[in-house]
């Protein structure tokens, strides 16, 4: 069985690059992922992935996206 931590680091390793040609469905799968490493108590992990989301939400001109991971952010560095 796996835990949570190994699923996590798993989907991010294997998903989201399948995904690179789905710039929005990459986004939205990496702040799920960031959401799961604030469950997780990972910061680091969170903040990582939600920049990339912001990145990719940025990049699309997609406000509501950018809005989303600008807010995890600021938690994060709160």
């Amino acid at each position: 069985s796996m835990t949570v931590s190994q699923l996590l680091g798993l989907a991010d390793e294997r998903v989201v690059p399948t995904l690179a040609a789905m710039p929005d469905v990459a986004g939205d799968i990496e702040f799920a992922l960031a959401q799961g490493w604030l469950a997780q108590g990972d910061m680091a992990r969170t903040e990582q992935l939600a920049r990339r989301s912001l990145t990719r939400a940025t990049g699309g001109g997609d406000r509501p996206r950018e809005a989303m991971a600008r807010a995890l952010l600021s938690y994060v560095n709160y």
